[in-house]
């Protein structure tokens, strides 16, 4: 049933997450895959309420945990990093607000030993990222806190090494939520040259870099044999090696599920 579910997930029909969840009120015996994987289903669905969907059967698996103890249905890291990107990838006005709670809690849940395999990863701050830098401006100085707060957080992690999908997302938020406050620029410069420092920069963080800097700042961070005058563009080719040293590029069409997977 679970290889029957994940096929659902990934099969790109825009009701997948209905299929699949009825898919899962058929089976006999279910597990903390099989309820992710429907999860998963609903964050790639065209639903308008996939977020509310998907955090719905989350809260299934929090209560049947909490009822039996049982080990196979306990939500874990996974889990609730797959709802946090259900609401990054919706219209939801207050994803932001929403995916940040689901990281406190995660935490909450991992710090008191409630649940340990919850511990954020981070894909989960990636995916609170994204949940913020693609909000609509709204609580704008509460979004621009947590994604300055969030970055923070990773960076001063030993657990957590930021990635170019970090740098990408942090300098998108950048550029949609915040652009052209006060204190913009000088955030812009050290997120950049933070992802120089640590090999990260990809042809996606120099994208969001364009759109995120102004154009004295673009020009000033942008090598002379990376830039081209006449169109503005970069080259990610002629850029140093030592900036693009540790980029590993992922399968635009990898979900966030497999993604986690495959780091596991």
């Amino acid at each position: 049933y679970n290889a029957v579910l994940l096929a659902s997930a990934r099969s790109g029909l825009p009701d997948a997450g209905e299929r699949a969840e009825a898919l899962l009120r058929e089976m006999q015996t279910v597990n903390a895959r099989s309820y992710t994987t429907v999860i998963d289903a609903w964050s790639r669905s065209n639903a308008e309420d996939k977020a509310e969907r998907a955090y719905s059967l989350l809260q299934e698996m929090e209560d049947a945990y909490e009822k039996t103890q049982d080990l196979k249905i306990r939500p874990n890291c996974i889990s609730y990093s797959t709802v946090i990107n259900a609401y990054a990838l919706s219209k939801d006005p207050r994803k932001a607000q929403k995916s940040w709670n689901i990281l406190k809690r995660m935490r909450q849940l991992s710090d008191s030993g409630k649940n340990t395999h919850a511990a954020p990863s981070l894909i989960t701050y990636n995916s609170v990222l994204n949940a913020c830098a693609t909000s609509v401006p709204f609580a704008q100085l509460q979004i621009k806190q947590m994604v300055h707060s969030l970055y923070t957080e990773i960076m001063d992690s030993p657990d957590l090494q930021a990635d170019h999908f970090t740098y990408g997302t942090v300098l998108k938020a950048c550029a949609n939520v915040f652009c052209g406050e006060e204190g913009n620029d000088e955030f812009v410069k050290s997120v950049f040259e933070d992802c120089c420092k640590n090999g990260q920069v990809s042809f996606g963080v120099c994208y969001q870099l364009r759109q995120a800097a102004t154009s004295e700042l673009y020009r000033e961070l942008i090598p002379n044999n990376a830039f081209n005058p006449t169109n503005g563009h970069f080259s990610i080719a002629d850029m140093p090696f030592q900036w693009t040293r540790n980029v590993r590029e992922r399968r635009a069409r990898d979900s966030l599920l497999e993604r986690a997977n495959k780091m596991r």
